[in-house]
């Protein structure tokens, strides 16, 4: 059994990096989500997490100066994995907009995640994103990703830095690559209609392109992102949750 302070400590450098995760983390770090909810889930789960990562080892910071650079380097831990998933999601809602701009979609609206402004299909497909974060338990994943990197960064062990850069670096291509590779029809679609009425725009002069050519992509991007959805947030997402798995 440990004594009371030290597992007082414990507690709160577990709370500074699971807090710090969920802090940065899709859903959790919405606006819309009070921070009172936010403080009592971290805590909540910090206590959860306690037994198993203290043990029967007592941390003993060796003064109020140690103390602040353990949390610090907790503060770090935590949001280098929470950086990996707001990567993947950045990825995406980049995607969607991409995506928008070929389709013809490209007015701009409120965001969901954040007060930026975006088209209407990202803010759609971001917030299905970030609902299907939850409903695919991959919080859950997240959650088990951060009690899992005490194996790896063990609890009062300042974690090298460069470790994080090349983590989140290794993150970042892989989310907007594969970001890239599900989008790539619609780069195709985009072009290939484009270039078509254009050719039609020369071919006769009279014809207004520009105003026959923005239904016709607009309807048939749309039935493209019907018809692909699915199938692009299933590949997103199994890349997602092998990057946790594997973080």
């Amino acid at each position: 059994m440990l004594e009371l302070d030290d597992y007082s400590v414990g507690v709160i450098l577990i709370l500074c990096r699971i807090g710090t995760t969920l802090m940065v983390a899709p859903g959790f770090s919405s606006a819309r989500v009070p921070a009172r909810v936010r403080l009592y889930v971290a805590f909540s789960l910090a206590l959860a997490m306690a037994p198993a990562v203290l043990g029967e080892n007592a941390i003993k910071p060796g003064g109020s100066g140690m103390l602040v650079s353990l949390v610090f380097a907790e503060c770090l831990v935590g949001m280098v994995i929470g950086l990996v998933c707001r990567f993947y999601i950045a990825a995406l809602e980049f995607m969607a907009n991409a995506i928008a701009n070929y389709v013809g979609l490209s007015a701009l609206a409120g965001g969901i995640d954040h007060d930026e402004p975006a088209s209407p299909l990202a803010t759609l497909i971001t917030l299905v994103a970030t609902l299907l974060v939850l409903l695919m338990d991959l919080h859950q994943l997240l959650i088990k990703t951060v009690l899992d990197s005490y194996g790896a960064i063990p609890l009062g062990v300042i974690a090298d830095p460069q470790f994080g850069i090349r983590m989140l670096s290794t993150a970042l291509s892989a989310a907007f690559l594969i970001s890239l590779q599900i989008s790539g029809p619609f780069i195709v679609y985009g072009i290939l209609v484009n270039v078509l009425f254009g050719i039609l725009g020369k071919l006769i002069p009279q014809v207004a392109s520009y105003f026959v050519s923005l239904p016709f992509l607009l309807m048939g991007g749309l039935f493209f992102v019907y018809l692909m959805l699915p199938e692009m947030l299933k590949i997103f997402f199994g890349s997602f949750a092998s990057v946790l798995t594997n973080l």
